[in-house]
């Protein structure tokens, strides 16, 4: 089994979708969102991480996987719910628009991850496992090793004021979303039969 880990490298390979306002940003963010922001009923956050140069081969044996979060705010409230999907994509592109959100194919496997866990600043928090939507990426037919994945996730109805705040890229590089594979390359893979 090998680990492969990775953080957003970039500003715009991190970004949100507000569904009351219809607002999408995905440049010079600080944080990204999860839940409903506290600041309006109905304002469900939907979001995208995107991770280059992911180099795990086509078709190895996807153990476990989920994004590391670290909090950028302490927020203690109701149940967040979200679903965690990946980009159903051979090299994912961040989308630029809402609409270029929206219309992101997703992979068919997904992960409930509700939670009521009060979060603590500067303090990180694994996501649920979303290993089943990363394999579906992996065993495409134009996935290739060094290509990017990006985790796409929506809101399921949180409660009223059930937010949580992660840091983006521009708010702090270091401490950004962190993708963690755990896999097992395919049998025979990096050997040569010669006849």
């Amino acid at each position: 089994m090998t680990v492969f880990s990775k953080r957003v490298a970039a500003d715009v390979d991190n970004g949100y979708h507000r569904e009351d306002t219809d607002v999408f940003d995905a440049t010079l963010i600080n944080n990204i969102f999860f839940g409903e922001l506290s600041t309006a009923v109905g304002a469900f956050m939907n979001g995208f991480a995107r991770f280059t140069n992911v180099t795990i081969p086509k078709n190895s044996t996807i153990n476990s996987a989920k994004m590391v979060l670290t909090a950028s705010a302490a927020d203690s409230a109701d149940t967040v719910n979200v679903r965690i999907y990946m980009n159903d994509s051979d090299d994912a592109i961040a989308p630029t628009t809402k609409e270029g959100f929206n219309a992101l194919v997703l992979t068919t496997a997904f992960t409930n991850w509700y939670f009521t866990t009060n979060w603590v600043t500067d303090t990180e928090y694994d996501s649920g496992d979303f290993t089943n939507a990363v394999q579906e990426v992996v065993n495409r037919l134009g996935w290739a090793s060094g290509n990017a994945m990006s985790v796409v996730w929506h809101d399921v109805t949180s409660n009223d004021d059930a937010e949580r705040l992660a840091y983006a890229y521009t708010g702090d590089n270091a401490k950004c979303p962190e993708l963690v594979i755990d896999y097992t390359e395919p049998s025979g893979q990096g050997f040569t039969c010669i006849f």
